[in-house]
């Protein structure tokens, strides 16, 4: 586990509020697809995806968060 090693050195530094807000921003995030993914599922021919919800996809996957 990659990321094992990165936080557990974070948290010895101290930088537990920063891993905080970085994995509360991220569950905000994980919600907000959530409900997009809910939308998605009501079409059954993905070109009738209209490109504003696909491009609301696209922005909530950048908003995701990694730190390594």
């Amino acid at each position: 586990m990659p990321h094992t090693c990165t936080l557990n050195s974070s948290l010895a530094g101290g930088s537990w509020k920063a891993w905080e807000k970085l994995l509360t921003t991220n569950l905000d995030v994980l919600k907000q697809f959530d409900s997009v993914i809910s939308e998605l599922n009501t079409y059954r021919d993905p070109f009738r995806i209209s490109d504003k919800l696909a491009e609301r996809m696209l922005e909530l996957s950048e908003n995701l968060k990694i730190k390594g």
